[in-house]
């Protein structure tokens, strides 16, 4: 609502009430402040296949460019999530590994998230022979 005050011959006081809306006065301008937020993109180069024993040191290495912390789950293919790390053994299975990015400057970027398939092989003569081992 807008209230205009007019003066007309001298002494008459005239008041016009008119709707407008806030953005045609510029009412609110600067009031709440719009930061832009940026994306940070997630570097992840991870092995998608490891043998059963292996801890996930080679799959939790996600890098962002920026300053902030990532949390690691993987998920089962019944849906089961658990929390992993860089010292985590998962037993032989398909998993879908998530890498969950909260940057520090979160006035300025956004969290991000990226997934990746795993496969943990189990441990047998086959996959020891082949390696050598």
């Amino acid at each position: 609502m807008r209230i205009a005050i007019r003066f007309f011959r001298n002494s008459l006081l005239t008041v016009v009430i008119l709707p407008i809306t806030l953005s045609s006065v510029g009412i609110g301008q600067g009031l709440a402040t719009q930061h832009k937020t940026k994306t940070p993109t997630i570097s992840w180069s991870l092995d998608t296949t490891i043998i059963n024993g292996t801890t996930l040191a080679s799959v939790v290495n996600a890098s962002a460019g920026v300053a902030g912390s990532f949390a690691y789950t993987a998920e089962t293919a019944d849906g089961k999530r658990i929390a992993v790390s860089a010292d985590t053994v998962l037993p032989p299975g398909e998993y879908t590994i998530t890498a969950n990015f909260t940057p520090a400057g979160a006035k300025n970027y956004r969290p991000v998230t990226a997934t990746a398939p795993l496969t943990v092989n189990a441990k047998d003569n086959t996959t020891l022979a082949h390696l050598g081992q």
